[in-house]
């Protein structure tokens, strides 16, 4: 299971998406004072109370469906077909998480208030992710051709 190199790009985007939980996506400074910060639970801010501010349970849902699907897909290894179906689903829903997150980091806060935005590292994990989640898709239907030529030859 773990030696093919689609099962290393799904474990991947798993850790990718998992670390996404934990880390803060974008900082935000206004007029030089105290910060927000923008996780996956919501806006909390910056100060050393570290006070929720406004929660984002969409992000979260995302997050959290897209941390389970390359888990559940990784497992699935004896159903290919499955697999791939899965794979592209991930990649549609990473795609979608991405467009929601850059909603909720330039629009929630970058235009109704005068703020400095500071991306973190973490914006690009779903990205990343959505590319090792095609990369997975192409090596599982490499060896889907392969099963399926085999086949042909018996």
């Amino acid at each position: 299971m773990i030696q093919r190199i689609q099962s290393l790009f799904l474990l991947v985007a798993f850790i990718l998406q998992l670390l996404m939980l934990f880390l803060p996506v974008s900082e935000y400074t206004i007029n030089g004072s105290q910060g927000i910060i923008f996780k996956a639970s919501g806006f909390v801010s910056g100060g050393g109370g570290m006070k929720e501010l406004y929660q984002t349970t969409i992000i979260l849902i995302f997050i959290c469906l897209t941390v389970i699907l390359p888990l559940i897909t990784l497992f699935l290894f004896k159903r290919r077909v499955l697999q791939m179906r899965l794979c592209i689903y991930n990649i549609i829903l990473l795609l979608g998480f991405q467009g929601v997150l850059f909603w909720f980091i330039w629009w929630r806060i970058g235009i109704q208030f005068e703020v400095v935005t500071v991306y973190k590292f973490p914006v690009v994990f779903p990205v990343v992710s959505a590319i090792l989640s095609y990369l997975a898709f192409r090596a599982i239907k490499k060896d889907e051709n392969l099963v399926r030529s085999l086949d042909r030859i018996r």
